[in-house]
């Protein structure tokens, strides 16, 4: 048996594998959607609830504040209250008092700040520098004050006020003194989960109530705490924060009387609890229904496995070359059509092999006699082959004679052109030599011009030098006749006169100078003049010598398009011989190819007969 290949991951094992994925894949996704959307929904639900808990909140602390403010109107407009008589109000404050058990005092506060009368009997106290006193003396209706501390008793209290006016005057103000502790009754009757809890902040972020007492008698400041800072933005919403290292799920309000803000709260743990629960229990039935597919993946894997089995054993015998072992499977599905269709292939596979090895004996046979028939025909291309050389012998001596003529008259061409090209170099060299000349005489003439210029420059340099001469005598004359006076004047005329002088005698030697250049360049132009009239003689001759030339170059290549065409007859003549011998050459290689592949086919009817030999196709081989 062959090596076959390396043994990897069990179909067995794969099919378990399968199953297992195919249960638990969709359980997990289900779980995990599960989970998610009952996270979502519990959410959602704790939001609904716990905001609806900040709504009724909210309605009740300000119902609270409100029914208060109501009773300090109602109590600041009710008959002869004016006269500020203090018996008399106290037998009108004292049964509110009683009557409300989270008003902790009712008074009286005269125009100057000082009360005249308490619920409680006790201390009268200036309370002039209130704000819920000073707002109702400057015109208010009504006055809420923010959460102070009780003077009398140092308890964290509101007070809410109203005025008392005698002819539309104000003259005092009722006073209300309202105790948190009633908030703190609403707000534990307010049940937030297991773990949830309210609060209330002032319009400040103070806390108002709290469940840790610690908190709200330091009235911590909370503003900066998520849903209160939301909240104190005149919103209602919710949302997830994190404190005191736990996330909580909280829901916030403004009270639109107050404007105070009220948060309900628990932790996000609690709410999830009941959908970690269901992931839990997902979990559960996964890891079940992985065992039940495991389980069911071996039955259907032990069914699947015995008929491959014997399909293996099969495979493996046909490897071997045995062709007489047939497949026994009684299944009736894919797998009995596959052990089926391998019964046939294992018929059809000894059939083939019998016709292969009657085939090859005829092939060797054959072979035998093709090699024989190419060795006739190779004797006799050899014959033919000797024949064509003789004749490509004499064709090369020919063409040999031909290529030489050739080469001489191309080199007597190549010799004319070079004469031709150095007749026409001389020509351009003559014209440029013209051309410069010409350039010369130019800028001579332009010189002369010049000179000219200069010399009457000159001239007008030399008047003027004489005419200052001429100056200069009068003035000394002048100067003489001015006596001691002039005898300055007349040293500064002769020292001018001198340099009028000088100047006329630099202006003639200037003259000379220029006489004898613009003379130079007369002849100079004379001799241009006679160099460029032999150019131009020179150009007639140079051009007549070109037009030889070229009568030459065409009379030598008419001789040598003759002679080439000798050349290539001659070369023609010898391709002729030369591809017939090729061609004999190349019909003596096919004869050879021929009969090497005749002695190849031989042995590869040999080795497809020793190949046959292998496989056995009846039981009767195997004794």
């Amino acid at each position: 048996m062959k090596a076959g290949l390396k043994k990897g991951t069990s179909l067995r094992f794969k099919l378990i594998v399968f199953f297992v994925l195919v249960a638990v894949v969709p359980l997990l996704a289900g779980g995990i959607w599960t989970g998610i959307n009952v996270k979502n929904k519990l959410i959602s639900n704790v939001h609904e609830n716990n905001m609806l808990v900040a709504k009724q909140l909210a309605s009740q602390v300000d119902q609270l504040i409100k029914e208060k403010v109501d009773i300090a109107i109602s109590l600041g407009n009710t008959a002869n209250v004016n006269k500020m008589n203090p018996q008399e109000l106290k037998s009108l404050i004292t049964p509110v008092k009683e009557h409300y058990e989270d008003i902790d005092v009712i008074g009286v506060i005269n125009g100057y700040g000082m009360q005249i009368v308490r619920s409680d009997d006790g201390e009268l106290l200036d309370l002039h520098d209130r704000s819920y006193f000073t707002d109702i003396m400057a015109g208010k209706e009504y006055s809420i004050s923010d959460v102070i501390v009780s003077r009398s008793n140092e308890k964290p209290i509101v007070v809410v006020s109203a005025p008392i006016k005698k002819d539309d005057v104000i003259i005092g103000v009722f006073q209300i003194s309202l105790s948190l502790a009633g908030l703190d009754d609403i707000l534990s009757e307010a049940k937030i989960g297991k773990t949830g809890y309210s609060y209330i902040t002032d319009v400040t972020g103070k806390v108002v109530v709290h469940p840790d007492t610690q908190i709200a008698i330091e009235r911590t400041d909370f503003s900066a705490v998520g849903p209160v800072e939301a909240g104190l933005k005149g919103q209602n919403g919710n949302m997830e924060y994190t404190s005191g290292g736990k996330s909580w799920q909280s829901c916030y309000r403004s009270t639109p009387y107050l404007k105070w803000v009220v948060v309900t709260q628990e932790t996000t743990e609690e709410v999830v609890a009941e959908a970690n629960s269901i992931v839990q229990n997902t979990l559960i039935i996964m890891a079940i229904g992985a065992l039940l597919a495991a389980l069911l993946g071996i039955l259907l894997s032990n069914k699947t496995i015995y008929p491959l089995n014997s399909l293996k054993e099969g495979l493996l015998a046909l490897a071997e070359g045995n062709l007489t072992k047939n497949v026994q499977v009684k299944s009736r599905d894919e797998i009995g059509e596959l052990a089926h269709a391998f019964n046939e292939t294992i018929v059809d596979l000894r059939g083939l092999i019998t016709g292969i090895k009657k085939n090859s004996d005829e092939l060797y046979t054959s072979s035998q006699d093709l090699a024989s028939s190419s060795e006739e025909v190779s004797a006799t291309v050899e014959e033919m082959a000797s024949t064509a050389n003789e004749v490509a012998v004499t064709s090369t001596h020919g063409k040999e004679n031909a290529d030489i003529a050739a080469r001489e008259s191309g080199q007597v061409q190549k010799v004319a052109g070079e004469g031709n090209r150095a007749v026409r170099d001389t020509i351009e060299t003559i014209h440029l030599i013209a051309v410069a000349s010409k350039n010369i005489s130019d800028v001579i003439q332009k010189l002369g011009r010049q000179s000219k210029q200069i010399g009457e420059i000159i001239n007008t340099i030399t008047s003027i030098a004489d005419q200052t001469n001429l100056l200069a005598l009068n003035a000394a004359i002048e100067a003489a006749r001015a006596g001691e006076h002039g005898r300055g004047f007349a040293v500064v005329a002769e020292e001018v006169r001198q340099l009028a002088e000088q100047s006329a005698s630099a202006a003639r030697e200037i003259i000379g100078l220029v006489e004898e250049i613009q003379a130079g360049m007369a002849n100079a132009i004379d001799a241009i003049k006679q160099g460029d009239g032999e150019v131009k003689e020179g150009v007639k001759v140079a051009n007549n010598a070109g037009l030889s030339l070229e009568q030459i170059i065409k009379a030598v290549e008419m001789n040598t398009e003759l002679i080439v065409s000798v050349a290539e007859g001659a070369k023609q003549a010898d391709e002729g011989t030369q591809q017939l011998t090729c061609a004999s050459e190349q019909i003596a290689s096919t004869i050879q190819e021929v009969s090497a592949t005749a002695q190849k086919l031989a042995n590869m009817a040999t080795e497809m007969q020793n190949i046959v030999i292998k496989f056995k196709i009846d039981e009767s081989e195997n004794k």
